[in-house]
C-alpha cells in the first residue's frame, strides 16, 4: 500500500492548506460530538460533558468528561457494591421510597457505546 505524507513547511499555501485542514477536522469532530450527545440522551448527565478538544496539527479529540463515562460506554460485569465505611449502610431511592443495604448485588451492564457509533454515523 503507498504511503503518503504531507509535510508543512510554513508560509504562503502551506499555511493556508493547514488552516483548511484543522477547520475541516474541527467540523468533523462537531459531528461526532452531537452524534454522541443523541446518542448517550438517555445517560443522566453524559450528554453535557461531551466536549471538542483544542486542534493539534493532525487531530483533534472528542472528549467526554462525565466521571461515568467509561463504565456507560463499556460496561461492567457483575459486582457487588459494598459501604466504604466498615458496618455503613448504602441508601438509595426505589420507586419514591428510601432504601438501606449492606450490599447490593449489581448484575453488570451491556454499555452504551456512543462515542464509538457516533464516530461511525459521522463517516
Amino acid at each position: 500500500m503507498a504511503r503518503v505524507v504531507v509535510t508543512f513547511r510554513g508560509g504562503g499555501v502551506a499555511e493556508n492548506f493547514r488552516t483548511s485542514v484543522q477547520l475541516m477536522l474541527r467540523q468533523k469532530a462537531e459531528q461526532v460530538a452531537g452524534y454522541a450527545r443523541i446518542n448517550s440522551a438517555t445517560n443522566g448527565t453524559i450528554p453535557t460533558g461531551i466536549v471538542v478538544g483544542d486542534a493539534q496539527p493532525k487531530s483533534i479529540k472528542v472528549i467526554s468528561t462525565n466521571e461515568h463515562s467509561v463504565l456507560v460506554h463499556n460496561g461492567s460485569v457483575a459486582h457487588e457494591i459494598r459501604p466504604r465505611r466498615r458496618g455503613g449502610r448504602l441508601r438509595f431511592v426505589v420507586n419514591g421510597r428510601v432504601v438501606y443495604a449492606r450490599l447490593v448485588r449489581h448484575p453488570g451492564y451491556a454499555g452504551n457505546p456512543f462515542l464509538t457509533d457516533a464516530l461511525r454515523q459521522a463517516r
